[in-house]
């Protein structure tokens, strides 16, 4: 097995790969790297992790996430994408979503 580190971490929360994304490369990771760099300087972690209870590594992990409202706001770009990825997630692992097909979008019916 392959050692995935980066592209891990480019799993969100939801179970889209962010590594997909045209914001990942170009201005748009340019800027989010400058935020990034900018939240550091105010050691914006510190609230951050004061404001976070979320204590799982995503919602693969959670067993309602096919029922759960939190994520719905993906409903209008990905249609029902982040569902797909979060089952084949909780069935395959990381390693295994990773080497195969990753939903983007998908209709929902």
């Amino acid at each position: 097995m392959t050692d995935n580190h980066e592209e891990r971490d480019l799993i969100a929360y939801c179970g889209l790969c962010c590594g997909d994304c045209f914001s990942h490369e170009g201005m748009v990771a340019d800027l989010a790297r400058d935020l990034r760099n900018e939240l550091r300087r105010a050691k914006f972690d510190r609230t951050a992790e004061s404001l976070s209870n979320i204590s799982f590594q995503g919602a693969w992990e959670c067993d309602e996430f096919e029922t759960c409202e939190k994520l719905d706001f993906l409903k209008s770009i990905h249609g029902d994408a982040h569902l797909k990825n979060l089952r084949k997630i909780k069935k395959q692992g990381i390693d295994k979503f990773l080497e195969g097909k990753k939903h983007w979008y998908s209709k929902i019916k």
